[in-house]
């Protein structure tokens, strides 16, 4: 896997498509958090006729009721964060997958087709949520028990399970890094996008784990440094958190095979090796929509002209170039350019003349008669 690809590759997507991206995560943060906060304050709402307190304002007791209403508040809370932060963002995952598959440009609406996903992603998360919760619950409950109890054996027990939950945690977590791009991409079910997550990450689970590792160190790093300045931190989270996104839509092309790809939408020439012209040009493999006729290719040039070369008859194809002549035979003349036959020869008619064969000199004219004597 290449990393350094990777960030090429995320970074290029994310600037093909800044606005509806930035827009989009945006809809996919603030709508559920105004949810869950008009939750909050319905339950808070709800609740405080059961609670007492005394003249210093410190609560003395609380009814059974209002523990009730935090309670189905919680869950109420957790429901809407899942049932809304999912599918729109996998509606942004949908328009970066559209934008690579068919080249289509994201719209700042796209988040929202999420919604069409909503039953394979909502349960894809759910799934997920309860193994993870499930893998850290279960030794911390241990720890919480050896303590209560006093045993030091049942505290170290807990301890050593939550080590091994940690890593297995992990080897999950990367096993199953591309669940939701398979769902949203293959069109399949949750329990089919488990095994193809899988089979891309099998043999090179290293690789996909050390690709998200450095990801996370340079995302939390900037974070960190940029976090300290009012406004600006903020900003650059909102930034920070589409370039995951698209980085991780790379790593899951890569994984395919299916790289370049990613380097037609983004226009990138690979260099060759040794300094020459560039390995593939992404503009002479124009893209083609699923179904449409083959491009025909085009027509072979005309060969150059060179030593001995003749021209065609009119309205004959150009042909490949002929063989060398061989040296050891003698020269042929080009039909072009041979002499022409001499005629058949034919014998003189009687009192004519033969003809004169071709370069034999010419025959004396014959000495005229002398003239008769005059008379006396």
């Amino acid at each position: 896997m290449d990393i350094g690809k990777l960030f090429r590759d995320g970074w290029g997507l994310f600037t093909k498509d800044l606005g509806p991206l930035i827009v989009g995560m945006l809809i996919a943060c603030i709508i559920p958090a105004v949810a869950m906060s008009i939750v909050v304050a319905v339950t808070i709402g709800a609740s405080l006729g059961g609670i007492t307190t005394n003249a210093q304002g410190e609560v003395t007791s609380v009814d059974t009721g209002s523990v009730v209403v935090w309670i189905v508040g919680t869950v109420i809370i957790v429901v809407v964060a899942v049932f809304l932060t999912v599918p729109l963002f996998a509606g942004l995952l949908e328009g970066v997958l559209l934008r690579i598959r068919q080249g289509r440009a994201m719209a700042y609406g796209d988040s929202f087709n999420g919604f069409r996903l909503f039953g394979r992603v909502v349960w894809a998360a759910v799934l997920l949520g309860i193994i993870y919760a499930a893998l850290m619950l279960v030794p911390t409950g241990i720890i919480v028990a050896g303590g209560v109890t006093s045993s030091a054996a049942v505290v170290v027990l807990g301890v050593v399970l939550l080590l091994v939950a940690l890593v297995l945690y992990v080897y999950l977590f990367v096993r199953w890094l591309y669940v939701f791009p398979v769902i949203v991409d293959r069109g399949v079910g949750v329990g089919e996008a488990l095994t193809q997550s899988a089979a891309l990450v099998r043999g090179r689970w290293w690789w996909t784990l050390l690709g998200y590792f450095v990801l996370s160190v340079v995302v939390g790093a900037v974070s960190s440094v940029l976090g300290f300045i009012p406004f600006v931190g903020a900003v650059v989270t909102i930034v920070l958190y589409p370039f995951v996104l698209t980085y991780i839509v790379a790593m899951y092309f890569q994984a395919r095979g299916e790289g370049g790809l990613i380097d037609t939408v983004t226009g990138y020439v690979a260099p060759s090796s040794f300094g020459g012209p560039p390995a593939y040009s992404q503009q002479a493999t124009p893209y083609v929509s699923p179904g449409a006729p083959p491009i025909a290719p085009p027509p072979p040039a005309a060969p150059a002209p060179g030593p001995g070369w003749v021209p065609p008859a009119a309205g004959a194809a150009w042909g490949p170039p002929a063989a060398a002549p061989d040296p050891s035979a003698s020269p042929a003349v080009p039909q072009a350019y041979a002499p022409a036959p001499p005629p058949p020869f034919a014998p003189p008619a009687p009192g004519q003349a033969a003809p004169a064969m071709p370069g034999a000199p010419a025959a004396p004219e014959p000495p005229e008669p002398p003239a008769p004597p005059a008379g006396p």
